[in-house]
């Protein structure tokens, strides 16, 4: 509830700085939805006799063995993946100096290639890895750890998603933090960094010595040119924390349901053939009416926003109720199965935590991995609980 809280605060903030006063309403409407519900289900959860089955649960999975199969099929994947994009693609961009080519290649990580690549990488940069990360530093051997943490920063790296090298590192710097593990907490923190800034060199030629595009504003003076390149690193990483989630939500309410209609049920997959109709996303619709200078170039590409903004695209005002019930009865059901391990807890659900500021709660779910994190903790929370008293 705490982190979730600083996220909504972050997209209020947004919000406001994007459209004032204007969408204000709905968004509390969600936020007393959700907090009404919670408290409802909060309740509901003291009658629920569930802490001895957990108990038995862990006892159960202490001797799981399966985390080794699990890890060389991790490999294993992250190999033939980068077979399938014949090399990395952060070294095929910082060999070029074309920026819409770049653009193109981010996008054809996941376009050009079959849906189970681009389910497995989804399943292991936003679950499994950093689970894995995360077991192995706690139970070890220690250099398996090492080795695990260098290919899987590589390969998280490589897909040219500054949030992936973020994402397979949370659980494990939470973890540090509250353990007082300095040094891996260090090490964490320079990969991170040091990835971030690769990745805005990679895909930013300009800062490379390579021609702008029309749509950047390059600083002129040869003497600010260094200068120039921390602002404009500093500003995007701001920006995208402190001001897109919000901008984002403001943009949805701005476009739906005055230039996109309601949905109905029809902007969900699993829903869609049921009602007869095809499947419609406004994260890929909306984005030539939000970005249309890229749309123009012919460049594709998603808007994403909070996760209560797919159930408002669906049902408007009511949809708004409907998101905060269903995502106050998936807190309470992460708080009953990680009823005693707080520390854990965090560790291993900050992640979709963040993620619910600009994906579909049904996404976060199934293709973002949040079951997968949940699954993972019940199979092996007994090795976690036997070898380390943590909560």
């Amino acid at each position: 509830m705490l982190f979730y809280a600083m996220i909504l605060v972050l997209i209020l903030n947004g919000l406001i700085w994007t459209s004032g006063l204007k969408f204000i309403h709905l968004f509390f409407l969600f936020i007393l939805s959700f907090g009404l519900f919670y408290y409802l289900f909060f309740r509901l959860r003291a009658l629920v006799k569930y802490k001895q089955f957990i108990q038995k649960l862990e006892l159960y999975t202490q001797k799981n063995r399966w985390i080794n199969i699990i890890s060389g099929v991790i490999l294993l994947f992250i190999f033939m993946h980068f077979i399938e994009l014949s090399g990395s693609p952060l070294i095929k961009a910082f060999k070029s100096l074309d920026y819409y080519g770049i653009v193109d290649l981010r996008k054809s990580i996941t376009r050009d290639h079959a849906f189970y690549w681009n389910y497995g990488l989804n399943f292991s940069l936003k679950a499994i890895i950093p689970f894995l990360i995360l077991y192995f530093h706690i139970k070890g051997p220690r250099w398996f750890f090492y080795f695990f943490v260098a290919l899987s920063s590589f390969y998280a790296l490589s897909l040219l998603q500054k949030s992936f090298i973020v994402t397979i590192f949370l659980p494990l710097i939470v973890y540090t933090v509250y353990e007082q593990k300095w040094k891996i907490l260090l090490i964490s923190v320079l990969i991170i960094f040091s990835g971030i800034v690769n990745i805005y060199f990679a895909t930013n030629p300009v800062l490379r010595g390579g021609k702008p595009a029309k749509s950047i504003v390059v600083a002129e003076k040869k003497g600010e040119r260094s200068k120039y390149r921390i602002v404009v690193i500093g500003k995007a990483i701001t920006k995208r924390l402190a001001i897109i989630p919000g901008e984002m939500v403001s943009e949805w309410f701005e476009n739906i349901p005055s230039k996109k209609p309601f949905l109905f049920g029809q902007g969900y997959r699993f829903i869609a053939p049921f009602l007869g109709k095809e499947y419609v996303s406004y994260s890929l619709e909306l984005y030539p009416i939000m970005k249309p200078k890229y749309a123009e170039k012919g460049i594709k590409g998603s808007v994403n926003a909070a996760s209560f903004m797919y159930e408002y695209a669906n049902f408007g005002w009511l949809g708004l109720i409907l998101s905060g019930f269903l995502l106050a009865l998936i807190f309470n059901f992460v708080e009953l199965i990680f009823f005693q391990h707080t520390l854990l807890k965090i560790c291993l659900n900050i992640f979709p935590m963040l993620m619910l500021s600009s994906t579909s709660l049904f996404t976060l779910l199934l293709t973002g991995g949040w079951i997968i994190n949940i699954l993972l903790f019940v199979c092996f929370s007994g090795s976690f609980i036997k070898d380390k008293s943590i909560g």
